[in-house]
């Protein structure tokens, strides 16, 4: 996620995605686009522009500031196993979406840290289950503060936010001990309502108008409630990201500002 770019106006969610792709493996930016707009408008989203979201080195980035929400939006063969993606030391998302093309999922916002003993603590646990993350992505950016401490975090839990860092030799194992079990359980608490809405909305890819607007309302109402945290927003966030020319906060801004001019609304 630190390899946030500068874009043009007309530089296209599509264009991101194409660019992600390893030498040699080519989708029609026309087939990505026509998913994306599917996919977009299903949610009942505008399908972002320009400075309106972050291109990423996986794909891109939209961030919902008064939803406290990030949507990536990835190729769905680059995407992680599921297996691995359910780890308890993982942010696990609201929803997940594949389409023929692409992997998007709509992933909780949370609070930054440049605490570099919270990204080894979890290092740390994540090879317990034989997964590891490069050596550069060791970082406090890959990491996010969960809304809810304990006597070793008090100011929240960390939990890796940024999965494509993360890498296995193929031999994973499920996390075990009282830690996975606590943070398992902490993610359903904090999140398992929101999940179940989404699935609820998305319905197996028959989704429901009424219900997917239902979904985002509860996405504002647990932003209000400090569930859900448009982290990007904090000064902290920028200090700790290093986004290059690229910036969270103002494609965040511009998306917001972006939904107003193409007349979306989310009642």
């Amino acid at each position: 996620m630190n390899n946030g770019k500068a874009l043009k106006t007309e530089f296209s969610l599509a264009q991101a995605v194409a660019d992600s792709l390893p030498a040699g493996e080519t989708i029609s930016k026309a087939a990505l686009q026509r998913e994306i707009e599917q996919i977009f408008g299903a949610l009942q989203l505008p399908v972002p522009e320009g400075q309106a979201f972050l291109q990423a080195q996986d794909g891109a980035l939209v961030f919902l500031e008064d939803e406290g929400c990030v949507i990536r939006i990835e190729p769905n063969d680059r995407a992680l196993d599921d297996m691995i993606s359910y780890n308890p030391f993982i942010l696990q998302p609201l929803g997940r979406i594949r389409g023929d093309f692409l992997c998007i999922e709509i992933c909780p916002g949370g609070r930054p840290t440049d605490n570099d003993d919270h990204i080894k603590w979890l290092v740390d646990q994540l090879a317990e289950s034989n997964l590891t993350m490069n050596d550069e992505d060791i970082h406090p950016r890959n990491c996010v503060l969960l809304p809810a401490g304990n006597g070793s975090f008090p100011q929240g839990i960390p939990v890796i936010c940024d999965r494509p860092a993360i890498y296995t030799d193929g031999k994973y194992k499920v996390s075990s001990g009282d830690d996975a079990d606590d943070f398992a359980c902490l993610q359903d608490d904090l999140y398992g309502s929101l999940q179940t809405s989404f699935a609820r909305a998305w319905n197996g890819g028959d989704p429901d108008p009424i219900r997917i607007r239902s979904f985002w309302e509860a996405c504002r109402r647990a932003r209000q409630d400090g569930i859900l945290v448009a982290g990007w927003t904090q000064p902290l966030y920028e200090e700790t990201h290093s986004l290059a020319q690229g910036n969270a906060a103002s494609a965040s801004s511009h998306y917001k500002d972006f939904m107003q001019r193409s007349g979306a609304t989310k009642k």
